[in-house]
């Protein structure tokens, strides 16, 4: 019998990608993780070091001040309001800003909980979602807002547990005139408000949370599901304000709403978080829209108790993380 012939099939070497095509592939690949901008740069890392890649061939004429922060945090979110006046300030000096999303959250991946944040706020400046955490380990950066300064790829100086952008703007202008010692800048920001106080987090789940849930909702490591009609959470505050961090399992079209009372009646207007707004019946209410920090309870002057009614999660269950008390 004759011996079968085989025949051996090479497939052809793979031509390597140009630098050019190198780029465009990361661009489109990362378009989903910017806001406010084109893809600016990628992480990228090899087996003992992340880089960040740049995108864009003038991406080293300019100095960039990345601000790392968490956006289901309040001092972060409320210092993103002041990076928006910064970039007004100094983008005509070539200096501009990126805001560095942490992912805290599993709900962050989710495009609409960006946008939520940036639209809350204004932002007017590039936002990068930092989905793998590679520009964290580029520039080692632990600390909840982080501000780091950096051109032609080297660090100028990185500034930890920034409550409030404009501490840095001496350090900004110093770096400015470093090469143009005559450079007329603008007067610094003086109106710099106090170091806010220590958040107070409250895992929802624990045992030990000063936080009554009627009916019981369903626990898990890190959160709760309510999905009970009408489930009633009550925070206990001492002079205190109230946000919540949450998420919205939705699928039906319209989202879950929050109805709020303050020691058994209606929350005051002086006292709404700036998450709240009245109802049509003239209820104060929360409207989620999509995963994310919530504000429910502002300038509480008083020892309160404070309910919120879950309205809606009967077909769009919510999840609810944590509370933070400040």
């Amino acid at each position: 019998m004759e011996r079968e012939r085989i025949k051996m099939i090479w497939k052809p070497k793979e031509k390597p990608l140009t630098k050019e095509e190198v780029i465009k592939v990361a661009t489109e690949k990362n378009k989903k993780y910017w806001y406010n901008s084109t893809p600016l740069f990628y992480g990228t890392n090899d087996e003992e070091n992340y880089f960040i890649y740049p995108l864009t061939t003038d991406f080293g004429e300019y100095a960039w001040l990345f601000y790392f922060f968490d956006v289901c945090s309040t001092a972060g979110v409320q210092a993103l309001q002041y990076t928006n006046y910064l970039q007004k300030r100094y983008k005509k000096y070539n200096l501009n800003i990126i805001g560095i999303i942490k992912k805290t959250y599993p709900f962050l991946i989710n495009e609409s909980s960006i946008i939520k944040c940036i639209n809350e706020n204004n932002c007017n400046h590039a936002v990068f979602f930092d989905h793998d955490n590679s520009a964290h380990e580029a520039y080692c950066v632990t600390s909840k807002d982080t501000m780091v300064l950096s051109k032609g790829g080297k660090v100028v100086f990185k500034e930890e547990n920034v409550f409030h952008p404009f501490l840095i703007e001496n350090k900004i202008q110093n770096f400015l005139r470093s090469s143009d010692p005559g450079l007329p800048l603008p007067p610094e920001y003086n109106e710099l408000p106090k170091k806010p106080s220590d958040t107070q987090l409250i895992q929802i789940n624990s045992k030990d949370s000063e936080v009554s849930i009627t009916p019981s909702a369903i626990k898990n490591d890190s959160h709760i599901i309510i999905k009970q009609e009408n489930t009633v959470v009550t925070f206990n505050l001492n002079n205190k304000s109230l946000s919540i961090i949450l998420d919205i399992n939705k699928t039906e079209e319209d989202c879950p709403k929050i109805n709020l009372e303050i020691n058994g009646k209606p929350l005051f207007e002086r006292n709404f978080g700036r998450n709240v707004k009245y109802d049509y019946d003239g209820a104060a209410i929360i409207q989620t829209t999509a995963g994310g920090l919530y504000h429910v309870v502002d300038n509480n002057n008083k020892e309160s108790s404070v309910t919120l009614k879950f309205v809606g999660v009967s077909k769009n269950p919510v999840t609810l993380y944590q509370a933070l008390i400040d």
